[in-house]
C-alpha cells in the first residue's frame, strides 16, 4: 500500500498530524455522504428543496465542527490497522503508543454507552441490567474487533480497500434508516456517530496524505464556523420544519440541535400569558348519574381508528359498533402518555402523571377508586400485572395500593374467564349496592397473536386486528354482563394509547404523539341520559374522571387537570349552538420523552422537546399528519406554542409532594427541565447562584 510522503517534504504535514487532519476531513465528507442520503430518501419532509439549503447553511458550522472531532476518532483505528505510516521518534512515539490500544478503549466505551442507552427502552429497564447489557456489549465488540482486525487489515490494504469502508458506512445508514426506527435512540446516535468514523478511516485509505495548506485550511475553516455559531443559531432558530426534519432523518446530525437551543433559546413567557387560566371552568351539573353503577372497559394498544365506529373497513369491532348506537362517541379523544403505566394513572387520577412523577409529585394523588368508595361505592379491578412495566419504581405506591381499588384480580386473563370474573363480583354485591369496576383488557398489546377464530392475514397488522376482535368479544361480555345488573348503569369504554404500523416510519408505542399513538376509542353510555352523538372536539382520558364525578354530584379535587365533558352531552344541546369559541374547540394535551402534542380545534401542533421545534397539523385536511401548516397559518401555530408553553409551565402547580415545602413553589424552570422541556436550559443557569440549598439540590436533579 502506497504511503504518506515521508516527513520533512516541503509541504508536506508530519505522519501524525497529516493523518489528524485526513480523519478529520473524513467526517466532514460525512456530512455531505449524510446530507445527500437524506435528501434522496426523506425528502418527503421538507417543503422545498430551497429549504434543504436554507437549512443546511444554518447548521453548516455546527456540522462541520461536529463531523471534524468525530472524524478524528477514526486515528486509532487508522493507525492500528496499518492505514498509517508514522515516525517512531521524538514526540510522535508517545502518541503512536498510545493510539495501539486506544481502538479497544474507545470501542469500549462506545459499545458501553450504546447498551446502557438502548437498555433504557422498552426493556432492560433497571440500572444494573443496562449497565449489565452495555458491558456485554463492550465485551462482545472488544472481542470481534480483535477477532476480525487481521482478516479487516489484509481488506483495506487491498487497491479497492476504500470501497470496503464505503460499502460498510452505506450498510451503517441503511440500517439507521430501517431498523428499530425511533425505538432505541441511543442504537441509531450509535449507528450515525460509526458512520463518521467510517468516513474518516475512507480518508486515510483515499487521501493519501495532507499538505500544510488542507491543516491551515481545515483550522480557518473551524475558526470561521466557531465565529458563527450564535448567528447561524438565531437562523436556525426560526427554521422550525428543518429541525424537525434532521431530528428525525439522522441523530448525529441532531446533535447540533440542543447547542443550537443554547444558544438562541426562545423569548421567556411574558407574565400576561401566564395569568391566562388554565383548564375549564367547573359547570353546574347538567345530567345526573347519580345511583347507577359504573363499568370502565380500557384496552391495551386500541388505536381509534381499527374500529369500524371510526370508520375502520374491516370487521373488527362488532359489538363495539353495536354498543356506540346508544352511546356518546367521541372522535377525537387522547390519552395522555403512549405508555400504559403513565397513561393508566393519568386516566385514574384525572392528571398528566408523566410531568408529575418525573419532578417527583403526584405519588400520593387521589385515585378514581379513592374517591369513589368515599362516597359508598364498592371498587373492583381486573388488570394484568404488565400495566407497570414502564420505570416500574415511580408506580411502586399505584402497584401496591391496586389503585386504590378494594377487590382486584391482578392477572393475565381474556375472554370469557374475565368475564366470569366480574360476573361473580356482580353476584355476591347486594342489588342496592352501587358498583364500580374496571377491567383492562391486555390482549391487542404486542407481540402480537392471532387468534384463530378471526383471521385477517398474516402481517403484524392483521394479527392485531385479530386480537382488537377477540378483545371486542370480551366487551361484549362484559356489556352484557354489567347490564343484567343495571340496565341503566354508565359504561365507558377507552384504551391507554394506539399503536403504530409505519404511519410514521415507527412501529409499537411510546415514541411519538402522531394520532396512531395517542388518538384512543372513547365512549360514554348512559341509557336514558346520553343521547348518540358524536362529539369532534378534541377531549383527553384525564377528563373521564371528573366528567363522571360532575355527573354523581362529587366535588371535584382542585388538582385534577381533566375537564368536565358533561356539559358537551346534554341531550338538549344542538349541534349549531357549539360555536367556534375556546369553550367548545376542546383541548387535550399528550406527551412522551422527546415530544409533546397540543390539540385544539381542528389543529395538532406537535413538537419536540429538545429542539423547540414545531409542526401543525390540521385535521380536517391531513387526517394522516403529514403536512405541516405552520407556514400557512403562522398565528395559529404561534398561539398554540405559547399555549403548550403554559401547559408545560404549570404541571405541578397545585402539587403539595416534592414541589412545595415550607410554602415555597419551586422556580418553573426546575418542574419544566425535570419534565424534559430544552427551552428552560437558560432559565435554569440564571438560578445556579440561588442562595436557598434546597433550590440548588433541585436544580442539580434537573440538569
Amino acid at each position: 500500500m502506497k504511503k504518506p510522503t515521508a516527513p520533512g517534504s516541503a509541504g508536506v504535514a508530519s505522519p501524525f498530524v497529516a493523518a489528524l487532519v485526513q480523519s478529520a476531513w473524513g467526517g466532514v465528507l460525512a456530512i455531505f455522504i449524510q446530507g445527500l442520503a437524506a435528501l434522496i430518501f426523506s425528502s418527503d419532509g421538507l417543503a422545498s428543496s430551497w429549504e434543504f439549503f436554507v437549512g443546511f447553511r444554518a447548521f453548516a458550522p455546527f456540522w462541520f465542527l461536529g463531523a471534524a472531532f468525530f472524524g478524528v476518532f477514526a486515528l486509532p483505528f487508522g493507525i492500528d490497522l496499518g492505514l498509517v505510516s508514522g515516525s517512531r521518534d521524538g514526540v510522535e512515539r508517545g502518541a503512536f503508543r498510545a493510539s495501539a490500544i486506544a481502538p479497544l478503549l474507545l470501542l469500549t466505551g462506545f459499545a458501553l454507552g450504546v447498551g446502557y442507552g438502548v437498555g433504557g427502552g422498552r426493556h432492560l429497564a433497571t440500572p444494573a441490567l443496562r449497565w449489565g447489557f452495555g458491558l456485554f456489549l463492550a465485551l462482545l465488540a472488544v472481542l470481534a474487533y480483535l477477532v476480525l482486525r487481521p482478516r479487516v487489515r489484509q481488506l483495506l490494504s487491498m487497491p479497492r480497500g476504500g470501497l470496503v469502508v464505503l460499502a460498510g458506512a452505506v450498510l451503517l445508514d441503511s440500517a439507521n434508516r430501517l431498523l428499530l426506527v425511533r425505538l432505541y435512540p441511543a442504537f441509531h446516535l450509535g449507528l450515525s456517530l460509526a458512520i463518521w468514523v467510517f468516513a474518516g478511516v475512507f480518508a486515510l485509505i483515499v487521501f493519501r496524505t495532507a499538505t500544510r495548506r488542507s491543516a491551515f485550511f481545515l483550522l480557518l475553516l473551524a475558526l470561521a464556523a466557531g465565529c458563527s455559531l450564535v448567528p447561524a443559531s438565531r437562523a436556525a432558530r426560526n427554521l422550525d420544519n428543518f429541525r424537525w426534519w434532521v431530528s428525525e432523518v439522522n441523530p448525529a446530525l441532531a446533535l447540533a440541535i440542543p447547542v443550537i437551543s443554547s444558544l438562541a433559546p426562545p423569548e421567556p413567557l411574558a407574565s400576561a400569558a401566564l395569568a391566562r387560566p388554565l383548564g375549564q371552568a367547573r359547570s353546574e351539573p347538567t345530567l345526573s348519574m347519580v345511583g347507577r353503577d359504573i363499568l370502565l372497559i380500557t384496552v391495551d394498544a386500541l388505536r381509534a381508528d381499527h374500529l369500524g365506529l371510526y370508520g375502520y373497513s374491516r370487521a373488527t369491532s362488532p359489538h363495539l359498533d353495536a354498543f356506540a348506537k346508544d352511546a356518546a362517541i367521541f372522535e377525537s379523544a387522547y390519552a395522555a402518555t403512549p405508555h400504559t403505566s403513565y397513561s393508566l394513572t393519568s386516566l385514574m387520577t384525572g392528571k398528566y402523571m408523566r410531568p408529575l412523577l418525573l419532578q417527583g409529585a403526584g405519588q400520593d394523588s387521589i385515585l378514581w377508586a379513592d374517591l369513589f368508595r368515599q362516597y359508598g361505592y364498592r371498587t373492583a379491578a381486573f388488570y394484568p400485572p404488565a400495566i407497570f412495566f414502564i420505570d416500574p419504581s415511580r408506580f411502586s405506591g399505584f402497584e401496591k395500593r391496586h389503585l386504590g381499588f378494594e377487590f382486584y384480580k391482578v392477572e393475565f386473563l381474556e375472554g370469557q374467564p374475565r368475564v366470569n370474573q366480574l360476573k361473580d363480583y356482580l353476584a355476591q354485591e347486594e342489588p342496592g349496592q352501587r358498583v364500580f369496576s374496571w377491567v383492562h383488557l391486555f390482549g391487542p398489546h404486542e407481540p402480537y397473536e392471532k387468534d384463530p377464530r378471526f383471521d385477517f392475514g398474516r402481517e403484524d397488522i392483521d394479527i392485531y386486528d385479530s386480537e382488537i376482535r377477540a378483545a371486542d368479544e370480551t366487551i361484549g361480555g362484559l356489556i352484557e354482563t354489567f347490564r343484567k345488573r343495571d340496565p341503566k348503569g354508565v359504561i365507558i369504554v377507552s384504551a391507554d394509547h394506539g399503536e403504530e404500523f409505519g404511519d410514521h416510519g415507527g412501529r409499537y408505542h411510546g415514541t411519538t404523539v402522531y394520532d396512531e399513538q395517542v388518538r384512543v376509542p372513547l365512549l360514554i353510555s348512559a341509557p336514558g341520559l346520553i343521547s348518540h352523538q358524536r362529539v369532534s372536539a378534541p377531549v383527553q382520558t384525564v377528563d373521564i374522571l371528573p366528567t363522571v364525578l360532575s355527573g354523581l354530584d362529587i366535588p371535584i379535587p382542585p388538582t385534577i387537570r381533566g375537564r368536565d365533558l358533561l356539559p358537551t352531552l346534554e341531550a338538549s344541546k344542538a349541534a349549531d349552538k357549539q360555536a367556534e369559541t375556546d369553550e367548545f374547540l376542546g383541548e387535550a394535551l399528550a406527551e412522551t420523552d422527546q415530544q409533546t402534542l397540543l390539540a385544539q380545534g381542528k389543529w395538532r401542533l406537535i413538537c419536540q422537546k429538545a429542539s423547540g421545534a414545531c409542526r401543525l397539523f390540521d385535521s380536517e385536511e391531513d387526517p394522516q399528519q403529514l403536512v405541516d401548516r405552520s407556514r400557512e397559518h403562522p398565528e395559529v401555530a404561534s398561539r398554540l406554542k405559547t399555549r403548550a408553553r403554559q401547559l408545560a409551565v404549570s404541571h405541578g402547580r397545585f402539587e403539595e409532594n416534592g414541589l412545595r415545602q415550607e410554602g415555597k413553589g419551586w422556580p418553573s424552570a426546575i418542574n419544566r427541565g425535570l419534565s424534559g422541556d430544552a427551552s428552560a436550559r437558560h432559565e435554569l443557569g440564571a438560578l445556579l447562584d440561588d442562595a436557598d440549598q434546597q433550590v440548588r439540590e433541585r436544580l442539580r436533579n434537573s440538569l
